[in-house]
């Protein structure tokens, strides 16, 4: 072995080295890249269900459900929102982009006239928020609804 051949064993092992280490590194940065893309927080299509927990009423301030009532939405993945307004039934057309939304004016498919005092305001406040919704925040089991002047209209717990 000459002067020149001898140190080449080592410099080929370290240059494999940093090869397996760059490759390694690289592998486990592609992973987290595809996670993130991945990962999906809570979706409102897919037949999700939500329940109502405060609206947004006629004077603008944002208010809790009446005790012993249930409002529901249900984001249908036919783009049909659907539910309970607390007393008679509707449906709406949605349509969500990323973080925008838009819902079309609901139709009631019930007329029914219900003697809980307030459940009428109620459900009118609730139905006339639906078309002014403009994006959505979603966090774990909670979504919030907003208004074109990014107002939270409408706050919701998953069912």
């Amino acid at each position: 072995m000459t002067a020149s051949t001898a140190g080449t064993g080592t410099g080929n092992r370290h240059v494999m080295i940093l090869a397996i280490f760059a490759i390694a590194v690289g592998m486990a940065f592609l992973a987290i890249f595809l996670f993130t893309i991945s990962a999906k927080p809570p979706v409102v299509t897919q037949d999700s269900y939500w329940i109502l927990e405060s609206y947004h009423d006629a004077t603008g301030i944002l208010i809790p459900v009446i005790d012993n009532t249930e409002v529901t939405a249900r984001f249908g993945d036919d783009g049909i929102l659907s539910g309970t307004a607390g007393c008679n039934r509707y449906s709406a057309a949605y349509l969500v982009r990323g973080k925008q939304l838009a819902i079309t004016p609901p139709r009631v498919q019930t007329q029914l006239s219900c003697l809980v005092p307030g459940i009428m305001e109620q459900e009118s406040a609730f139905l006339a928020d639906l078309p002014s919704a403009a994006s959505l925040q979603t966090g774990g089991t909670k979504m919030k609804v907003l208004n074109n002047e990014s107002r939270v209209i409408l706050s919701f717990r998953q069912g």
